[in-house]
């Protein structure tokens, strides 16, 4: 499913031809995997802390 979006948003820019498009696109979707990696762990400690 995320990769597919990706891959449509890679298109998209591509089509676009815009380099800046692509690398503000990868910027985000870096930030967004980094965040999503933080959360996992947090929820992750807390469910430890919990039991």
């Amino acid at each position: 499913m995320f990769t597919v979006c990706v891959k449509q948003i890679i298109a998209l820019a591509n089509a676009l031809g815009s380099a800046t498009i692509q690398l503000i696109i990868i910027g985000l979707v870096l930030s967004w995997l980094r965040w999503r990696r933080w959360y996992v762990v947090v929820l992750h400690y807390t469910a430890k802390k919990a039991l």
